[in-house]
């Protein structure tokens, strides 16, 4: 578990992880990957989101802000994914 200032966040169930960052805008862990300048990084970020109008618009919402922010410039995407868990 990373605890965060505003958030806490339970990092993936595999060995290996480390808080790089914690701020009130949200939290960055990572770890080596198995090849030689492979790296996993997550980043949870805490945003203002507008009113949707229903869960599939609310994914949209986060995806759009996904592509938004991931630099081509800076970022290889070899795979992309997400998931919704309503509680």
């Amino acid at each position: 578990m990373f605890a965060g200032s505003y958030i806490n966040v339970k990092a993936p169930d595999s060995a290996g992880w480390l808080l790089t960052e914690s701020s009130y805008t949200g939290i960055t862990f990572g770890k080596p990957g198995p090849s030689k300048g492979e790296t996993f990084a997550a980043y949870v970020k805490g945003i203002n989101l507008p009113p949707t109008a229903s869960p599939t618009e609310f994914e949209e919402v986060i995806r759009a802000g996904l592509r938004n922010d991931t630099s081509p410039e800076r970022f290889d995407v070899q795979r992309e994914a997400s998931e919704a868990v309503w509680v």
